[in-house]
């Protein structure tokens, strides 16, 4: 009986959705967040428990490295990293380098940069 292959790579998408990037958030929550954290910066509750750190996804080389490398070291591992190629599916791994990006960018934002609907609704929640 034939049977798809998680580990088999699928080509980067050409346009970035909000599905997508709502895809990554929820398979970043489930296969990620245990060691990088929410907020992407490595202080997962398996860190705090003593595993060895995980990295910074917020940190600048990582914003300057190329989304084929963030999905290679999510198949693949680095370090402490175990590779995840047969855990998660190809396209949840792209889909986890595009929430991945939209963390990033969310990271450090500055307030005034954001769009006058976005502050005003920012500005409500306090």
């Amino acid at each position: 009986m034939p049977r798809v292959d998680p580990a088999r790579e699928a080509p980067q998408p050409q346009t970035i959705s909000r599905d997508l990037i709502d895809r990554g958030r929820e398979r970043y929550g489930v296969f990620c967040t245990p060691c990088h954290g929410q907020d992407g910066r490595g202080g997962g509750m398996i860190v705090a428990r003593g595993f060895p750190p995980a990295g910074d996804l917020t940190a600048e080389p990582l914003r300057r490295a190329p989304a084929a490398e963030i999905y290679g070291v999510i198949g693949n591992g680095r370090r402490a990293m175990f590779g995840m190629a047969q855990m998660i599916p190809s396209a949840d791994r792209w889909a986890i380098v595009a929430y991945v990006r939209a963390l990033q960018l969310s990271q450090d934002a500055v307030v005034a940069g954001l769009p006058p609907d976005d502050r005003a609704r920012l500005e409500a929640t306090r």
